[in-house]
């Protein structure tokens, strides 16, 4: 079921860069989309979603014990990668 046509109504503003799909076993499929939105279990999937971003944004923004050798070589993989596709 879509339940949130925008991804505004999921997560904050501020994280509308940010796109995926949630699964939740926990929301009632038989009642109005509004009525979801408005559910306490929607607040949460919401505050746990926003959590769940922020810390992964901060994990990488604190990944500094990569060395330029590394990034050197992981771009060499990647772009040998592009090619095989092409």
């Amino acid at each position: 079921m879509l339940l949130a046509e925008q991804k505004l109504d999921l997560i904050p503003k501020y994280l509308s860069y940010v796109m995926g799909v949630v699964d939740s076993n926990d929301l009632n499929v038989n009642v109005a989309r509004e009525t979801l939105q408005n559910s306490k279990t929607f607040k949460i999937i919401n505050q746990r979603l926003t959590k769940k971003v922020l810390d992964m944004i901060s994990e990488i923004a604190n990944y500094d014990e990569i060395t330029d050798d590394e990034v050197e070589a992981e771009l060499e993989e990647d772009s040998e990668e592009l090619a095989l596709m092409e």
